[in-house]
């Protein structure tokens, strides 16, 4: 189970799964875990104290529990809640956290190469989802190199983003995932020294060596080497092939990290040689992006960006707070008053340019 946020949303809907049959797709090998009842299997942790405000690159700081931890199944586990898990690669973290303003919820549906099924609920930003022509029974086109599948996927339900959990310094859910086992879903059985209770994964589910300072496939752990857990250091005493058919899940967080076991053991939610923040997983604009997640332009970033130093956050509060007037070349117009700050907006919320002042010429 993972551990849940210290403020996680008060009502859990119900998990349902939805039988319905998408288009084919290609399919890769993916990183999962197997949730099963019966055990304190896999969990995530809230709570932490706070971290360095310029970390390294690689940033391998001990952490200890906090007396609040508190577990849930994985498959209990909804987008917009928050778990623990500090990714000691922070150039993988992402910088934007959803805004319920202006993120979306999707609910999509998948059909794997073997006949069965990848059930996928996303929060993104509105700006994506409008790029992606999404429309409730059409499709879209995703890559989740990380998820382990792309290609297209229906669109099952286009709703408001739910209330983000409070809790700024733990990564929020951005992405659950839950598909049925198929011939290329190799489960392990793997067992800590310091962990009563095995925990069942894919064997190319990333865990961090503390040994190695990286991630590290499940199968490829030995014997002995150290892992982190919210413990401490502890060892892996086997992991072992572990026969299993049935429903696997995933998680995609903000740090793209999350805690699994009852010891609290550090998870990427990668596959290796998976692309963190790939085009259909996490959007990441080739120029960058504001805080809010809207993706600059080449002419903005490159050139009256740089020049006219508004920062990000004012771009997007324009954005948020002005109803935009269209314009010509399919660019809309958002001009704040009150700030005096106009901010011109293209395809998918593509910021073109932003300046202080008024609309000018052409920009009506």
């Amino acid at each position: 189970m993972p551990r849940i946020g210290r403020n996680p949303p008060q009502r859990t809907p119900p998990t349902t799964d939805d039988g319905s049959v998408g288009r084919g797709t290609r399919w890769l090998r993916s990183c999962w875990l197997v949730a099963w009842l019966t055990l304190a299997g896999f969990l995530a942790y809230t709570g932490i104290g706070g971290w360095p405000a310029d970390p390294p690159a690689i940033d391998v700081t001990p952490v200890t529990a906090a007396a609040t931890e508190r577990t849930a199944a994985i498959q209990k586990i909804q987008v917009g809640q928050r778990v623990v898990g500090r990714n000691p690669i922070r150039a993988e973290v992402e910088s934007w956290t959803p805004d319920p303003a202006t993120w979306q919820r999707l609910d999509l549906h998948m059909a794997k190469e073997h006949g069965g099924s990848l059930w996928i609920t996303l929060l993104r930003p509105a700006w994506w989802v409008e790029s992606k022509g999404a429309q409730v029974g059409g499709t879209i086109e995703l890559e989740l190199a990380e998820m382990g599948a792309w290609g297209p996927a229906e669109v099952q339900r286009i709703g408001p983003c739910p209330a983000i959990a409070s809790g700024a310094r733990h990564p929020v859910v951005t992405g659950t995932f839950r598909h049925e086992t198929g011939p290329d879903s190799r489960v392990i059985s793997l067992r800590l020294e310091s962990q009563s209770e095995a925990t069942r994964v894919t064997d190319n589910h990333p865990y961090w060596s503390v040994d190695r300072e990286a991630f590290v496939a499940a199968g490829e752990l030995r014997a002995g080497e150290t892992v982190d857990t919210m413990r401490g250091p502890s060892r892996v005493a086997s992991a072992e092939p572990f026969a299993y058919t049935g429903i696997l899940y995933n998680l995609e967080t903000t740090e793209h990290v999350y805690r699994v076991g009852s010891q609290g053991t550090l998870v990427h939610n990668t596959c290796p040689g998976g692309n963190t923040g790939g085009s259909g997983s996490s959007p990441k604009p080739q120029y960058g992006e504001t805080p809010g997640g809207r993706p600059l332009t080449k002419h903005y970033a490159e050139d009256t960006g740089p020049q006219r130093n508004i920062p990000g956050s004012v771009v997007d509060n324009t954005i948020d707070k002005v109803p935009g007037v269209p314009a010509g070349g399919g660019k809309t117009v958002h001009y704040d008053p009150e700030n005096n700050i106009t901010v011109v907006t293209g395809d998918g919320q593509s910021i073109v340019s932003a300046h202080k002042g008024q609309p000018r010429a052409g920009q009506h």
